[in-house]
This record gives structure tokens, C-alpha cells and sequence, in this order.
């Protein structure tokens, strides 16, 4: 048996977006077995550039504010 496929990474490129968006949302988002912890740990793994460092950033800000 294959594993499941793994959304394809998201670089920031706009032409990209809607395709990538559409696969998180199919292979993970949707999955209600996913934990919302599993499904951030996704997010991280699965964006690469700008798209990454904006998330980590906002990450670091959410925690401040929770502080």
C-alpha cells in the first residue's frame, strides 16, 4: 500500500496559489482525524520562502500576545 500523496509545497508563487491551496485543504485540512496541532505541523512542512517566514513570524507574534 502507497502513502498517502503529501500536498506539493507552496512558495509564495500566485500562479501556484489555488492549486496548493485546494490540495492542503483535500489531504489535510478535510481529514477530521487531524488535530489542529497536526494540521499546523502540515502548514510549516508543506510552504517554503516568504510563505514560511510569514507564518513563523506570525507564530512568534501569537505567542507574545499570549504571554
Amino acid at each position: 500500500m502507497q502513502p498517502p500523496p503529501a500536498p506539493s509545497p507552496f512558495d509564495g508563487d500566485p500562479s501556484r496559489y489555488l492549486r496548493s491551496r485546494a490540495n492542503f485543504r483535500d489531504q489535510v485540512e478535510n481529514r477530521a482525524s487531524r488535530t489542529d496541532n497536526e494540521k499546523m505541523n502540515y502548514l510549516m512542512t508543506y510552504t517554503t520562502g516568504k510563505v514560511r517566514e510569514g507564518l513563523l513570524s506570525g507564530c512568534r507574534l501569537a505567542v507574545q500576545v499570549l504571554k
